[in-house]
């Protein structure tokens, strides 16, 4: 081997056990009870900041940053001459943890934690098997009050829906 390629392979050596060493800094700090940054999928619920809102709306993204599946709604239909019920951020939250579960992600990193939205992502990339594009990445729970337009259309979408 000439001195080019072994140079090659110490740097790709060194950066690998970077990587490695970061991937299990992430997982002790999802051990931390003070950390809010880094969490076990059971204690989110306890460190999201998210208000009851009228309508929530979530994303759920592939490591490929394609959406994982349709964007899906939670609201509390309205009824007539009343006013719109909140629906709990725990409800929705549990919803999209659901996925998580499913993907065996047991921690996540909290990135944007504010009342009116929500956004996670797992710890690391995963780059084992064949469909590694097609893994469960992030999520991002939006909530808040999407005024009367969007009270018509779910109107709209109970009317056409047959029963």
């Amino acid at each position: 081997m000439e001195s080019g390629e072994v140079f090659a392979f110490v740097i790709l050596g060194i950066i690998i056990i970077a990587a490695f060493l970061r991937a299990v800094d992430l997982e002790h700090k999802a051990d931390e009870p003070d950390n809010t940054d880094v969490v076990h999928l059971d204690d989110l619920i306890s460190v999201a900041l998210l208000a009851p809102a009228e309508h929530f709306a979530m994303d759920v993204y592939r490591q490929s940053g394609n959406k994982y599946r349709e964007q899906t709604h939670m609201f509390n239909r309205p009824l007539q001459d009343e006013e719109i019920e909140f629906v709990d951020p725990s409800k929705v939250i549990i919803e999209v943890i659901k996925t998580f579960r499913r993907a065996k992600i047991p921690s996540v990193v909290v990135e944007e934690n504010t009342e009116k939205k929500l956004s996670f992502r797992r710890l690391y990339h995963d780059h084992r098997g064949v469909k590694e594009g097609r893994k469960v990445y992030s999520a991002t729970i939006v909530g808040g009050h999407f005024g009367q337009e969007f009270v018509d259309a779910v109107n709209a979408f109970y009317e056409n829906k047959s029963v």
